[in-house]
């Protein structure tokens, strides 16, 4: 399961927490390829790009196919990662499988139209309306840009 600023492995019984720490970034120990390794951190690279550059706590820019996108990567990459550790490890999936493009993507519709309104209603101070109003459109812009080059 991926969070920022962690790896995607995570202790699942105390035997591997004991031998490895709650969350378990020393890949090479675990006995994973160097290409699966490097999967891992390309991936979890890309996961922290999901993040707001304007305020973190503000929607992600990825849209719903993008999410899609990066959860179909990460189930391949568990099924490798269970592929080469697998019968020394439990290996789980505490993901949800649910993506709910349609909602994904009418929630950053609705941000990107009035990211005032949005901070308004979610007690997220800014300088002022029209400098956010800004920025959310040329990061926004800057990410579409992006992802369309993704899919192309």
């Amino acid at each position: 399961m991926f969070d920022y600023g962690c790896s995607p492995l995570w202790f699942v019984d105390d035997t591997v927490a004991d031998e490895f720490g709650y969350n378990i970034d020393e890949f090479k120990k675990l006995g994973l390829s160097q290409s699966t390794i490097q999967l891992i951190e390309l991936n979890c690279a890309f996961y922290e790009s999901q993040l707001n550059p304007v305020y973190q706590g503000y929607p992600s820019f990825w849209s719903g196919r993008m999410h899609v996108f990066f959860q179909s990567n990460m189930l391949s990459l568990l099924e490798v990662i269970k592929n080469e550790i697998g019968h020394k490890y439990d290996v789980e999936n505490h993901q949800s499988n649910a993506v709910n493009v349609q909602m994904i993507d009418a929630i950053v519709s609705d941000f990107v139209q009035d990211p005032v309104a949005f901070s308004v209603k979610n007690g997220i101070t800014f300088q002022s309306a029209g400098n956010l109003q800004s920025a959310v459109a040329q990061a926004h812009k800057t990410w579409v840009e992006k992802e369309a080059k993704l899919f192309s």
